[in-house]
């Protein structure tokens, strides 16, 4: 069994008619938990994650998005725990909250406050609410005396949040 737990795997590119460039598996069970596997590309099938023979891979709170060759290829098996973002819907995640066809708004790697650059992660404490955010990231939004809600409130708390603030919970959409 593999575990992968709070991770990026952005930008990386698989040539020749190699497919699964974040992560190849078959005859084996991968576990994806609040992670992000985004921007990578493949000749072949499953830039983002190819699971062959009877493989299988399982996601919960997990960013699937933006492969090129497709987020998730190969005749495995794929699983939703719940709480994902699949961008082109390759496998069907089938989650109550799941979020199927979905652009992340994902920007480039960067110094985000974790210990490697990265799409999204900066090593915060899940959850940091009720429910833990879908990929790497957990955003926490401290308030101090009486909130009120305006609309410029919620145009400075999005500026504040790098304005590229999605859906799904824990996400602010204006």
């Amino acid at each position: 069994m593999i575990t992968i737990i709070n991770s990026t795997f952005s930008g990386n590119t698989a040539t020749g008619t190699a497919p699964g460039v974040a992560l190849y598996s078959s005859q084996v069970t991968t576990n994806f938990t609040n992670s992000t596997v985004a921007s990578n590309s493949a000749v072949g099938s499953g830039g983002g994650i190819q699971t062959a023979g009877s493989g299988t891979t399982t996601f919960v709170n997990t960013i699937i998005a933006n492969n090129t060759g497709v987020d998730c290829g190969g005749p495995g098996t794929y699983t939703s725990n719940d709480h994902n973002l699949d961008s082109d819907n390759t496998r069907n995640l089938t989650g109550a909250n799941d979020l199927m066809s979905t652009d992340p708004l994902l920007g480039a790697l960067a110094d985000n406050g974790g210990a490697t650059l990265t799409t999204d992660q900066i090593g915060t404490a899940r959850p940091s609410g009720a429910q833990s955010d879908i990929g790497a990231v957990e955003i926490i939004v401290i308030l101090t005396g009486a909130p009120s809600v305006t609309t410029w409130g919620l145009l400075a708390l999005a500026a504040m949040l790098g304005a590229g603030v999605l859906y799904g919970r824990g996400r602010v959409a204006i």
